[in-house]
């Protein structure tokens, strides 16, 4: 009797252990575009097909603020400054592989191309006003 109820004490905390509360988040690019909080990518360069380079962009000049819960805002340095940026949600499908922006009266629906750690290249399917390509890097420090 004694061992049936060690044995009952012993199941329970290691079934308990198991279990802790703590969400888990699925492996899709939200997380990475996000960075599970919010993240700030610039537009590094334009392109219109990937036989030709990336335009190079100047620092700051084009950039994506993604949120962990589906908010976006697009625009420079000098729009975020002067609350003058465009903003709007984002979704990415994970069967159709796409990623989908809503900005004000835009949308755009892209395709990653390439994802790497230092960069993703988008490759636009719906929208208008952008090249075919964008390549996005994680915001870096100026010198």
């Amino acid at each position: 009797m004694i061992k049936n109820f060690y044995f009952s004490v012993i199941l329970i905390l290691i079934l308990g252990a198991c279990v802790n509360g703590e969400q888990t988040i699925s492996a899709d690019y939200t997380h990475l575009l996000s960075g599970g909080n919010s993240k700030v990518w610039m537009v590094s360069g334009f392109s219109q097909d990937l036989k030709n380079s990336f335009t190079q962009e100047p620092w700051g000049e084009y950039i994506f603020v993604f949120d962990i819960n589906g908010a976006v805002m697009f625009g420079s340095f000098y729009d975020l400054h002067n609350h003058s940026f465009t903003s709007g949600h984002f979704q990415y499908g994970i069967t159709s592989q796409k990623l989908s922006m809503h900005l004000n009266n835009i949308h755009w629906i892209f395709e990653l191309e390439s994802v790497e750690q230092d960069q993703l290249i988008l490759k636009k399917i719906k929208g208008q006003d952008l090249s075919t390509y964008l390549r996005l890097i994680p915001l870096p420090i100026p010198n």
